[in-house]
């Protein structure tokens, strides 16, 4: 069928029958006669042989003696007797032993033509030329040679019988062809007309869309079965058409009516949705609000706080306890307000990636001493773990990945409390690893997933209190808008391990963290105009650190204020240079300059340096 298909595509069954039908009778056809073709000309062949074979051995025998004895006329006498035998041979010679003519014999009716003999014959053969044949046969006797004789054949009449036999096979196969045509159309009434009409009867159902027609009934075989099983078809997709227009209707009332209802359902979620919307603006814009006005005073707080304890201050034991106790509280409401303030950034979707060049070991070096602090407090030392092949000269928001950082480092140093704390870099392909690994307590497998939900903390009671439980909600989030993920892996008992992919593309210059406007030369650092202090509770503080030494708390003052007084960006920007340098002195002498506390203006003449 697949072959029908291929010879009569896009054509009805009918077509395709009538030609499968064709096809077989002419394979069969032409099969038959070829054979009979070939066997009519092997039993041709083999009764011409036959004859010739016959005649030569009866005259070989006799022409025995004459070639013996050198008689040509006893010769020619017996070539005469071909006369009366068949016309195939056209005439015969007689050779001696040493292949010479000796005697010829031409047919009557061909002495006219030209008939050629061999002077000269010493072997048998057959030689075929054209319509004729030329057959050498030795004659024997008593094992010896004797002589030769030579037959010369005329095939017309074998060449004409093989053509008749032709001319039969082609008119049985012409017949055969035509008889088959005519029974394929026979059947091709009789078989499919009960199918074409059902084909028609299907045409018009689906052109008119009309299920009330039905195709007329055949006899009781496979066809019928089929007409009968389509008209029953028919008549339940016409029920089923009828049941689902009454449904229809039904439908499209209860529509009609929840339509209604949805319009209304629709509009006050709208308003509800507005109301939400308005109050999450709010509840961020009171946060935001509220967390400056807080910060400011409790700034302050710490920052008088921190000059109450220095060690030339009067206090005893008890008061120094007790001012530490201020202190530690303090420091952690600060943390506390800023971990809220992060997070309603991103409950209002206003944080934002900025892509700053900067200095990646210098960078390490800092955020590792910003943790440092509360490390100490523990006896944990904090080891960097910075890879060589890291490119030092990078762009990225670095406040961003340190607050990732400074939030890992926290947990690291809070769940941690023998061992060591590891801040390792290293790059991943076209990324920079940035990971944390602490010998801490570990994290259990079903907290997993728990320790980046807001307000979510697992360990101790006493670990809990130390933490809002947004830090690693609020990091999960920052390293998300770097197009990373957060990754943790923990045993229990042993320590745990987080680490994050980011892309730093690396920078042609050495990129600066301060503002390009500020640098002047490599050594020093001039000011074209004084920069403007931020208020007095935020200058306490840094005056408090300065004079402990604390470089890591500058760093970090500048940064958590440098986002939270942008106004004052510029004096923050040269203070984390300083402190960054080291230039404890230099940190005094611009709060000095700035607020207008020095004795001589003129002795810094707008230049800080060499500190």
């Amino acid at each position: 069928m697949n072959l029908i298909n291929r010879l009569i595509p896009g054509r009805s069954i009918q077509a395709k029958l009538a030609g499968a039908i064709i096809v077989i009778t002419a394979s069969c056809l032409t099969f038959a006669c070829t054979t009979f073709w070939l066997n009519n000309r092997r039993i041709t062949r083999k009764n011409f042989d036959k004859i010739v074979s016959g005649v030569m051995e009866m005259i070989s025998i006799n022409s025995i003696a004459s070639l013996y004895f050198e008689d040509s006329d006893a010769a020619r006498e017996i070539l005469l007797s071909l006369k009366a035998g068949s016309d195939l041979i056209e005439g015969a010679a007689l050779y001696q032993a040493d292949g010479h003519l000796f005697a010829t014999y031409v047919r009557p009716e061909n002495r006219s033509e030209d008939l050629f003999f061999p002077g000269l014959v010493r072997s048998e053969g057959k030689m075929v030329e054209k319509s004729r044949a030329i057959i050498t046969r030795e004659v024997r006797f008593k094992g010896a040679t004797v002589g030769y004789l030579l037959f010369r054949m005329d095939m017309t009449g074998y060449h004409r019988q093989l053509a008749w036999y032709s001319v039969q096979a082609l008119v049985i196969a012409i017949l055969s062809v035509l008889l088959g045509i005519f029974i394929s159309l026979y059947l091709k009434r009789q078989l499919l007309g009960p199918v074409s009409h059902l084909v028609d009867t299907v045409k018009q159902i689906s052109r008119e869309k009309e299920f009330s027609i039905r195709a007329r009934g055949a006899s009781n075989d496979e066809i019928g079965d089929l007409i009968n099983g389509f008209n029953e078809m028919i008549g339940e997709i016409q029920k089923r058409d009828h049941e689902l227009e009454r449904q229809r209707v039904g439908l499209e009332d209860q529509v009609s009516t929840r339509t209604r209802d949805l319009t209304g359902a629709n509009r006050e979620l709208k308003r509800l949705n507005l109301e939400l919307s308005r109050a999450n603006s709010a509840k961020s814009d009171f946060l935001s609000r509220m967390s400056h006005e807080l910060k400011t005073p409790l700034n302050g707080i710490i920052g008088y706080t921190k000059l109450l304890m220095k060690g030339d201050s009067d206090l005893g034991d008890m008061e120094t306890e007790r001012l530490s106790v201020v202190l530690q509280c303090g420091e952690h409401l600060l943390l506390m307000i800023n971990d809220i303030l992060d997070f309603s950034k991103i409950e209002a979707g206003k944080f934002e990636i900025k892509n700053i060049p900067f200095d990646l070991a210098p960078f390490v070096r800092t955020t590792a001493e910003m943790a440092r602090s509360k490390a100490r407090e523990k006896g944990l030392p904090i080891v960097i773990d910075m890879d060589q092949g890291v490119s030092s000269r990078v762009t990225g928001d670095y406040q961003r990945i340190r607050q990732v950082l400074l939030n890992l480092l926290s947990n690291a140093v809070k769940f941690t409390d023998q061992g060591k704390i590891v801040l390792g870099v290293m790059p991943v392909g076209n990324r920079i690893r940035f990971s944390v690994t602490d010998t801490g307590i570990g994290i259990p497998e079903k907290d997993m997933k728990a320790i980046f939900k807001a307000f979510a903390q697992v360990g101790s009671v006493c670990r809990k209190s130390e933490g809002t439980g947004l830090g690693l909600a609020i990091s999960l989030h920052l390293v998300g808008l770097m197009d990373a993920r957060l990754c943790v892996e923990s045993v229990v008992g042993k320590g745990s391990r987080f680490w994050f992919d980011i892309v730093l593309p690396p920078q042609a210059q050495a990129p600066h963290l301060l503002a390009p406007d500020l640098v002047a030369s490599p050594g020093d650092l001039f000011l074209p105009s004084l920069p403007t202090p931020p208020p007095g509770p935020v200058m306490a503080t840094l005056r408090a650190r300065t004079d402990m030494g604390d470089i890591a708390g500058i760093r970090c003052w500048c940064g958590e204020n440098m986002e939270n007084y942008p106004e004052y960006s510029a004096f923050f920007a040269l203070t984390e240079k300083l402190a960054r340098e080291f230039k404890i002195n230099d940190i005094n002498r611009l709060i000095s300059v700035t607020t207008g506390t020095a004795t001589e203006m003129e002795q810094h003449e707008n230049h800080i340096g060499g500190g």
